[in-house]
Parts: C-alpha cells; sequence; structure tokens
C-alpha cells in the first residue's frame, strides 16, 4: 500500500516529518517515539513523493493532523506496490522498545544527523545514553567470558559459562567484533565448527576486512574437510594482510 503526497510544501513537509532522507527507509514517529509507520519513500521524476507502508490509513490521519497552511495533497493510491522489505511493528509501540528484538532497526529507519522530526529527541537521548550502555554491559560480559577461557583447562564443558556469557554480549551490542571472535573460538574449542563457522559468517557479514574472521573460517573449514573452502578463506585473509601492510 502506498500514499502519494504532492503539492509546492510536499517536499518541506515531508522532511520535518520524515527521519531519514528521501529514496530511504523512514520512521513517522509521535513525540515520544511511538511508531506510527515504517515506511521507504521515494520521490519520483514527477516531483511527487511514495511513501510505501504497510498501514496507509493509519499514517495519512496522522500526517493530516500537521498540515496547517501548506499546500500539498495525501492520498491513498493502490496502484503502486513497494518493492522495499517493510519491518513488522506494534502501532504505537516505541521505536526504542522495537530495537530489543531487531538490532538493526534504528540503523535502517532513522538518520540521526538529520534536523529535527517527532521523536528525535527520545531517540538521541537513547543513542547517547542507552546504547553506551549497552555496550558498557557487553564489554563486562566479554571480560567475564574472556577470564573463564582463559582458566579453563581441557574439560570443553568448562566453556559453557563464558559462551552463555558472550550470546549476552552480543545481545547487548550485536556489532561487538571481539565477542563475536570469542564465542567463534569458543565453539571451536569444543568442537562444534558447524556453529563456529555461523559465527564466523555473522562477523564477516558485520566487517567484511576482519581478518581474524577470515583466517578462523579458513581453519574451521579445514578441520571439517572442506578444504577447496579453507583455501579460499585463506586466500581472502592474506590478501586483507598483504593490504594493509601496504
Amino acid at each position: 500500500m502506498t500514499l502519494k503526497i504532492s503539492g509546492k510544501d510536499a517536499k518541506d513537509f515531508l522532511l520535518r516529518q520524515a527521519s531519514n532522507k528521501f529514496n530511504d527507509y523512514n520512521a513517522f514517529l509521535k513525540a515520544k517515539a511511538q511508531i506510527v509507520s515504517l515506511t521507504f519513500i521515494e520521490l519520483t521524476t514527477e516531483g511527487t513523493f511514495l511513501v510505501f507502508c504497510k498501514n496507509p490509513k493509519e499514517l495519512k490521519a496522522h500526517l493530516e493532523k500537521f498540515i496547517i497552511i501548506e499546500e500539498l495533497k495525501i492520498e491513498i493510491d493502490n496502484s503502486s506496490v513497494s518493492k522495499h522489505d517493510l519491518d513488522d511493528f506494534v502501532f504505537e509501540e516505541s521505536i526504542v522498545k522495537l530495537y530489543e528484538r531487531q538490532q538493526n532497526i534504528l540503523e535502517k529507519y532513522i538518520d540521526f544527523a538529520k534536523g529535527c522530526f517527532p521523536g528525535q529527541e527520545v531517540l538521541a537521548k537513547f543513542k547517547n545514553i542507552g546504547l553506551k550502555k549497552k555496550e558498557e554491559r557487553a564489554k563486562i560480559f566479554l571480560d567475564q567470558a574472556l577470564e573463564i577461557f582463559a582458566n579453563a583447562k581441557n574439560n570443553q564443558e568448562e566453556l559453557d559459562p563464558a559462551i552463555e556469557l558472550l550470546k549476552k554480549a552480543i545481545k547487548e551490542d550485536p556489532k561487538n567484533e571481539d565477542a563475536y571472535e570469542s564465542l567463534g573460538v569458543m565453539y571451536a574449542k569444543q568442537e562444534n565448527f558447524a556453529e563456529a563457522i555461523k559465527i564466523m559468517q555473522v562477523l564477516e557479514l558485520i566487517n567484511p576486512k576482519n581478518a581474524m574472521a577470515l583466517m578462523n573460517l579458513s581453519i574451521f573449514y579445514m578441520k571439517l574437510g572442506d578444504k577447496e573452502t579453507a583455501e579460499n578463506y585463506k586466500a581472502k585473509a592474506t590478501i586483507l594482510e598483504f593490504e594493509k601492510a601496504l
């Protein structure tokens, strides 16, 4: 479903309401960051804005409340079909609450460098305070896990508490590369190479230039007997190390 927004004031109006730039994913929020709609805004060559969303009636009603003297028209367009992957949400749920379930939600829909929009102040506080606290908790879990690892002997089950701590660290900070690398290594120590590979592949997605992730993938695939894949990852890691040296 789509909203079509046109008129000479359409652009300025949307700039005040949307959370991101045009031709990108956007959130429309209330003052306390409750979600009205998660959308993709497309600017056509005719200067009309197409707002792809899952709840056009609710979004239309919300936006119309803010029209004062602006010259624009908002209409539901059933002929345009979205090609974009819009996330599910609970109407009027805080986007901060949704972030707890979908860790990429803020990065996908919010441009913190953009000018003012409803809910921006709440999100800025969450980013500056809430996310920092999450990163700090993740580091504590990581340090505790590494201490267990350092004191562990040959009993593979000794690493189970460390693995659980690393999972907590990743939940708090989904981009903590050290936590992913440590978790992959600990799974490998337990000879669970399939799970170790999954973790390292996630780390590779987060940072394709993480040479340790590539080298570990080479080692883990070799352990599983997949020599060809192991050699491919080893070559990638070698190229990265060579680029760094240059």
